[in-house]
């Protein structure tokens, strides 16, 4: 097998009509949960760091929803830091919008053993949408 220089692995994750009103929630079925009682986070099993976010969605009218992805030291997300640099807004004049950032970004840098997770922002009474996310996250590893 060849070897890569860096590898990038993508997590694709789809929402099914997040509500309105809410500011900087987190997304409740990150992993196809049915809720977020017990884990609301991906574990990562290597250091890494998230590059990328793509996010999509048939908004209507005036709304707006910004998604921010996330990481915490467990599946729970308890205090979770924001990975500010990769927050990214759609609207209903933007349907799809994507941010990429180095793999050197502090703030989106995550150890072997903490969770990733995503929170989501929207304006005040948006039309609710399906959304589909995805993560695109570097290892920094060349053996996968």
């Amino acid at each position: 097998m060849p070897t890569m220089q860096q590898s990038i692995i993508a997590l694709h994750s789809t929402f099914p009509d997040l509500a309105a009103n809410v500011s900087l929630t987190q997304i409740p079925t990150f992993l196809g949960l049915p809720d977020d009682a017990d884990v609301l986070g991906q574990v990562m099993p290597f250091a890494g760091t998230i590059v990328g976010i793509a996010v999509a969605s048939d908004l209507a009218g005036a709304d707006t929803i910004t998604i921010t992805p996330q990481i915490a030291a467990t599946p729970k997300m308890t205090s979770p830091s924001q990975c500010a640099s990769l927050s990214t807004q759609i609207s209903s004049a933007a349907k799809a919008a994507t941010t990429v950032v180095s793999k050197d970004q502090a703030d989106c840098q995550f150890a072997a053993g903490q969770c990733i997770g995503l929170s989501y922002l929207t304006s005040a009474a948006i039309t609710v949408k399906d959304v589909l996310v995805t993560l695109y996250i570097s290892t920094g590893r060349t053996d996968i």
